[in-house]
């Protein structure tokens, strides 16, 4: 269990109890959406850099699918509870879905910007022991795939690099592929349920920005993320009715 290290079971039962913190994960509530809303659209994502024609969009229960069958294959590759992963894309369904996937499969997600040099990503590989990672191949005209591919030489337990989109180098594997199978089939329902994160555990890793330095890796749980979010859902009043807008990277998942 990664459990935090700042939190003491003092504090954590205090959260608790005043109501700030609960047992509800990202994947328990994307879970209820998809069975209570399933065809209510989840995610609209423009790619206006890249390809500013492209729109993805995906109901509750395509995300949930999405979800659940990257979370099933993460673990017949062998990954293992409290394995980090780094993860370094852009805003894009498959970032989403891979965010709350690992959380379903017992994973760290440890979130790297888009423009995370190499030096960096020896640094978290090194600090976090991360087995592997998920990127796109190019974006803004730099190869990531490349850099993740030369650090298998210097990290043993660095083994697998997944790759988003139809561009899918020799050495990676395809999240598109993962994604068109339907692994759920093989597996009972609730399957997941044993594997997956509690809120209380830490389920990512942020990098900070800012300095001259290498980046600290901060620890996340779902529990800190419900702190910073509920406060604005309460303040403005929202509902399943809204739309939110996002501009700039959602680092801290959906």
């Amino acid at each position: 269990m990664a459990k935090p290290t700042r939190y003491t079971t003092e504090m954590i039962d205090y959260y608790t109890e005043q109501g700030w913190w609960d047992e509800r994960t990202l994947s328990d509530l994307l879970d209820r959406n998809a069975e209570l809303y399933p065809d209510k659209e989840a995610f609209v994502v423009y790619n206006i850099e890249e390809r500013p024609e492209e729109v993805k969009r995906a109901t509750f229960k395509q995300m949930k699918q999405m979800i659940d069958r990257l979370a099933l294959s993460f673990l017949e590759m062998g990954l293992k509870h409290d394995d980090a992963i780094i993860c370094k894309l852009p805003n894009c369904l498959e970032h989403f879905a891979v965010r709350i996937a690992m959380e379903k499969a017992g994973l760290i997600h440890v979130y790297a910007a888009i423009g995370t040099g190499e030096k960096e990503i020896t640094h978290f590989i090194k600090s976090t022991n991360a087995a592997a990672a998920v990127t796109c191949r190019k974006y803004h005209k730099v190869d990531h795939y490349e850099i993740f591919d030369s650090m298998r030489s210097k990290f043993p337990q660095f083994k697998h690099i997944f790759v988003i989109g139809d561009d899918i180098p020799q050495g990676a594997i395809s999240i598109s592929k993962m994604l068109s199978e339907p692994i759920e089939q093989r597996y009972p329902e609730g399957y997941l349920d044993k594997f997956k994160m509690s809120p209380y555990e830490v389920s990512q890793l942020m990098a900070t920005t800012g300095t001259t330095g290498l980046p600290k890796l901060c620890e996340t749980t779902t529990n800190n993320l419900r702190c910073l979010v509920n406060p604005g859902i309460d303040a403005f009043g929202l509902t399943k009715d809204d739309t939110g807008f996002i501009t700039g990277f959602l680092w801290v998942g959906p």
